[in-house]
């Protein structure tokens, strides 16, 4: 029993370690929260170059809610919302 308490403690302590790896510079994080904090307040077009900063750095979120005000600047789901 304890072999396997030893086990799970170290899978779960390399699986933190390799989220913490995940976190965006801090200098992306802030434009992210910036791109966020104007999508909140749905000015999607402010918003558009703070997401690409993130977005570009591999953030699904920004990719997501990128793609989203662009489709609905649109009013559409074009090619440029998709990617």
């Amino acid at each position: 029993m304890a072999k396997a308490t030893r086990l799970l403690f170290v899978f779960w302590l390399s699986l933190m370690w390799s989220i913490n790896s995940w976190a965006l510079p801090a200098d992306i994080q802030a434009a992210k929260d910036e791109g966020m904090r104007l999508w909140g307040i749905s000015e999607w077009i402010e918003m558009q170059p703070y997401l690409e900063q993130s977005a570009t750095a591999v953030d699904v979120k920004s990719m997501y809610y990128l793609g989203e005000a662009t489709r609905l600047l649109s009013r559409g789901l074009t090619t440029e919302a998709m990617e």
